[in-house]
């Protein structure tokens, strides 16, 4: 679903990554946010958990995101987005659907390997 057509819902993704390069330990080499997911680059920094810092990230920007298009007055789509969203237990964030890093880089001994 095309949840980043919108520039404020884009926003506040980015706001999120930087937040979570100046806080949370993510070493983010590309990012590309498409209409319906995103594409990162990505790795923890030393002492940090890159499977914790994306589920905090998808966690708290999913929130955002759906507080957002709910409060938007001028959104047109606002049943329909909300309604993709709507589970028995609640609301599943838009973010586990559609973010996933394409590529995570580790350190080995003083090499790098890429996996996807």
């Amino acid at each position: 679903m095309d949840v980043f057509t919108r520039n404020q819902y884009k926003n506040i993704l980015v706001e999120n990554l930087a937040y979570c390069r100046e806080n949370n330990g993510l070493e983010l080499f590309a990012w590309c946010i498409m209409t319906n997911h995103v594409h990162l680059i990505v790795r923890a920094k030393e002492g940090y958990t890159l499977s914790s810092i994306l589920r905090d990230f998808k966690k708290y920007t999913s929130k955002k995101v759906i507080q957002a298009i709910k409060e938007n007055p001028q959104e047109s789509r606002k049943e329909w987005l909300l309604d993709q969203f709507r589970t028995s237990e609640g609301f599943t964030p838009p973010l586990a659907r559609i973010c996933n890093p394409c590529f995570v880089l580790s350190k080995t001994k003083n090499k790098h390997a890429v996996s996807n």
